[in-house]
């Protein structure tokens, strides 16, 4: 993207920001800008002259008093875009924004610690309809009272735990927050010093006004449509376009035939698993930690990655493994690394459940896109530190993550065989896992449902490519159809693709072919071929007498004999009957609604006109 911009730096005009994670991703591209004949500024904390009291004040200086130059650049950090530049008004209206990965700051969650003096709350905030009938929009009653709240920092102990939460609320042009009916129904009954009484979570979106005031905003990322942001604005309205850049460095990882990964537990880790004693009396975290050694050499150097209330501990309570080198989570973009293969991850990367079922029942989301989106910005990014970012090296690597859910996201993102993933659950010395006595979760995939998913696509790819003689127009291609509008008689579309992984990965990433509007023109364009005697069947277009010779099959809630919702395990048993091989997944559109892949072997190739 910095050779993209200098390249088009007559299009931009010295009117482009380019928005970076951290201090360190500025510096790195300040070199890289000036190395192409670029004049980057940079603005932030560490970089103000005299005249620049504050960050603030630096940014407002930098837009209305310098002489533009075409070679400007201003580089700042995702923290002082989303808090000061986005508050400027139209004097950024000519401007260009280039973010370098998503913001983390598009979803979050409250927990304040004040159950038991809800008046405190209940004197501030109001509630609101939300569009969403099982959510209210929280609102402030007095926004002049409330900004009283906003003292500074270690001032009052109350508003420094109601401070972030207020920010959010007071800024409800660029953020919204909403709280489930039943929890603030809940919170007004606490009594105080009750036994049961209930905790005050709430959750925030960033909203897509938020980016209203610039000419147009880019994000740069390799899987953008995983993110939080792209998840979420989606279901808003806003519309993406994709963009291909030139010479990008890779994409996809071939230098990976050493790369092994190693996952510590079958059972997803997370935070308040860290401390727990294991029958060696270490805790899981101390057992994480040694043996991220294990197979190798005392030369071998890793990085180590924790979470950030670890990092800022003294580490008195952990026992390090050496030749390790600590990074965050967020560790974007940097080069500094390239020169260590091996990276250990003693972190939960995981939302926590309540988070995870505010994207789920609020935006309705799928639980596997919510692990995808929070393993992608942190999992995937940080192993791009390692030496697998320089395409030309091939070494032997370990990769070490806590759990098995982890193993496969990173196992298909770098394409790894199975024959290189292991489990190390032998060394970490395991209690039983307890049994929780309230309601079970079941929103997480299980073992056995994400292997039958991974094993099915593979043996799907291998069955499309048994195809050599599948011949369009003199090339070995793949075709589907998209149907035209709300019709199943006409075909709009002809998308041709090279590998049959390619097909797989259109069909999963459901918004590329099917709107969130039911009744929305365009929004039926299902993948498939139709059997040219099926397409004037009266009646429903997508029952049982039209389904025969398609790939792709959508299957709706009522689409049972008695009209109730169908199971996974019904749906699926259909297909296992004709003894078909499928890929088969539960939509974002809710439960009861399936798509059900099919191998080209069960497709008609009639023509169509």
């Amino acid at each position: 993207m910095i050779q993209l911009i200098s390249i088009n730096k007559n299009f931009y005009n010295g009117k482009v920001f380019f928005v970076q994670p951290k201090k360190e991703n500025l510096l790195e591209s300040e070199i890289q800008f000036k190395a192409k004949g670029m004049t980057p500024h940079i603005i932030d904390e560490d970089h103000l002259t005299e005249e620049m009291t504050s960050v603030a004040k630096g940014l407002y200086s930098y837009i209305l008093k310098r002489k533009i130059k075409k070679t400007d650049v201003l580089l700042v950090t995702h923290q002082s875009f989303l808090k000061h530049m986005v508050n400027m008004g139209n004097i950024t209206n000519g401007y260009h924004v280039v973010f370098d990965e998503v913001p983390q700051e598009s979803f979050g969650e409250f927990t304040l610690s004040l159950s038991t003096n809800k008046d405190i709350l209940l004197k501030y905030i109001q509630t609101a309809p939300s569009k969403n009938q099982d959510f209210f929009v929280l609102k402030p009653i007095d926004r002049v009272q409330m900004n009283t709240c906003m003292t500074t920092e270690g001032e009052d102990e109350i508003n420094d735990k109601l401070r972030k939460f207020f920010e959010k609320l007071l800024n409800e042009k660029h953020y919204t927050v909403e709280i489930r009916k039943d929890v603030w129904e809940s919170f007004k009954k606490n009594k105080r010093n009750g036994r049961n009484n209930v905790s005050f979570i709430t959750h925030f979106y960033m909203l897509p006004e938020i980016f209203d005031d610039f000419l147009n905003v880019h994000f740069l990322s390799a899987k953008f449509e995983e993110s939080d942001i792209y998840h979420i604005f989606k279901e808003l309205g806003v519309s993406f376009v994709e963009k291909e850049l030139p010479k990008l460095q890779y994409k996809e990882h071939e230098n990976i035939t050493h790369t092994f990964i190693r996952y510590c537990m079958e059972r997803d880790f997370s935070k308040t698993m860290r401390s727990y004693k294991c029958l060696n009396q270490k805790t899981i975290i101390q057992n994480i930690l040694d043996i991220s050694r294990l197979n190798m050499s005392p030369d071998d150097k890793q990085l180590l990655v924790l979470n950030k209330d670890m990092i800022d501990g003294d580490f008195k309570e952990y026992k390090l493994p050496q030749n390790s080198e600590l990074i965050s989570s967020y560790v974007h973009g940097l080069n500094g690394y390239k020169h260590i293969h091996n990276i250990t991850f003693a972190a939960s990367l995981n939302y926590r459940n309540t988070q995870a079922d505010f994207l789920h029942d609020r935006f309705g989301l799928s639980y596997e896109d919510i692990d995808k989106s929070f393993l992608f910005s942190s999992t995937y990014q940080a192993i791009c530190r390692t030496s697998i970012r320089d395409k030309h090296d091939d070494s032997h690597r370990l990769i070490t993550v806590p759990d098995y859910r982890s193993a496969v996201y990173v196992q298909e993102v770098l394409g790894i065989p199975d024959s290189r993933v292991s489990s190390l659950e032998n060394f970490m010395f395991l209690p039983e896992q307890k049994q929780s006595g309230g309601q079970t979760k079941t929103h997480k995939q299980t073992k056995e449902l994400t292997e039958l998913k991974r094993k099915t696509k593979n043996i799907i790819i291998s069955e499309c490519k048994a195809f050599k003689d599948f011949y369009l127009d003199d090339e070995n291609r793949f075709r589907i159809n998209l149907l035209n509008g709300i019709s199943t008689y006409e075909v709009a579309e002809y998308i041709d693709f090279k590998e049959p992984e390619d097909i797989l990965d259109f069909f999963e990433n459901e918004s590329k072919f099917t709107s969130n509007d039911k009744h929305a023109q365009g929004r039926l364009a299902w993948c498939c071929l139709l059997l040219s005697d099926r397409n004037e069947v009266d009646g429903k277009k997508f029952g049982a007498n039209n389904n025969h010779g398609y790939t792709c099959l959508m299957f709706d809630k009522d689409s049972s004999e008695t009209g109730e919702d169908l199971s996974f395990l019904d749906c699926a048993s259909w297909f296992r009957k004709q003894g078909w091989s499928f890929f088969m997944y539960e939509t974002y559109s809710g439960k009861g609604n399936f798509r059900v892949v099919l191998p080209l072997k069960h497709v008609t190739r009639i023509s169509h006109t």
